[in-house]
């Protein structure tokens, strides 16, 4: 999803993973959630279902956008962006903080290019888009 703006405007970034701040964050947080084990043998009619008393975390994707005054320095963020692999971080969506945090699994950039002409986002005239897949896991430690 990419929102245009007139080249005067400056929209506030109101998500973020970190400290990284973004136009847009899209996909859900996703907490932590009770394990469910399934156990079948051969031979043995029917399943055996295990509740565990414990939650954990599963893996989950979200995309960002940002836009850049150049497109040097949205090099420079995904730069950044990579080596915050492994930290905990908090994630601020729609504008609220989560109330726990998670950690960076991976970032992977999905597109990053120059614009031609150029549009208000973060920046005043963006003149570089970046969107990247982040993948998160919910951590039990409060935010």
């Amino acid at each position: 999803m990419l929102f245009l703006f007139s080249g005067a405007e400056k929209m506030a970034a109101n998500e973020a993973i970190g400290s990284f701040n973004f136009v847009t964050l899209e996909g859900v947080p996703e907490d932590r959630s009770p394990v469910v084990n399934f156990e079948s043998r051969h031979g043995v009619e029917d399943v055996a279902i295990f509740l565990e008393t414990t939650k954990r975390g599963t893996p989950f994707t979200m995309r960002s956008f940002r836009d850049f005054a150049s497109l040097a320095a949205a090099k420079t963020a995904l730069l950044s962006y990579l080596a915050a692999k492994g930290s905990t971080e908090s994630i601020t969506y729609g504008g609220t903080q989560e109330p726990r945090k998670y950690t960076i699994l991976n970032c992977k950039p999905v597109e990053e290019k120059a614009i031609v002409a150029a549009y208000g986002g973060a920046e005043t005239v963006g003149r570089a888009k970046l969107v990247c897949d982040w993948t998160l896991i919910s951590r039990d430690i409060a935010a």
